[in-house]
């Protein structure tokens, strides 16, 4: 679900290494933190997902996962685009969608309304926590 920790430590640190202000130096770091949170969100989800789909996992629930939590962040971007956000902006909007989705599974499980959507968009109709 990402780059491995070691690869992308080194890519930080090549990044930074090449940054000739102290300005451009605050910039990248602000930046991977951000990228950072955002994967650690949605990983965060895409296990909470499959928490809630139950065992055994279905066929291809891992790449329905991802889709459709790539498909909020399309979302978002089509929602915003002729807003003149920043992109950060838009990243940060991202990390709250995502903190709203992670705590909505977390909370409710399989009467998440996030999980419903999930399932009417996928069309998966068999999940072991059902209750009707």
């Amino acid at each position: 679900m990402g780059k491995n920790p070691i690869d992308f430590y080194k890519e930080v640190q090549e990044s930074l290494k090449e940054a000739s202000t102290q300005e451009e130096y605050k910039w990248i770091l602000d930046f991977e933190n951000t990228d950072l949170q955002v994967r650690e969100i949605r990983k965060e989800c895409f296990f909470l997902f499959l928490r809630t789909l139950g065992s055994p996992p279905l066929e291809n629930s891992n790449e329905a996962i991802l889709s459709f939590l790539e498909s909020e962040r399309e979302a978002l971007e089509a929602e915003l685009k002729d807003s003149g956000i920043h992109p950060s902006s838009l990243d940060q909007i991202e990390i709250h969608s995502l903190t709203k989705i992670k705590k909505d599974l977390h909370e409710k499980g399989n009467l998440s309304y996030y999980f419903h959507k999930f399932k009417r968009e996928y069309n998966i109709t068999h999940n072991r926590n059902d209750s009707a």
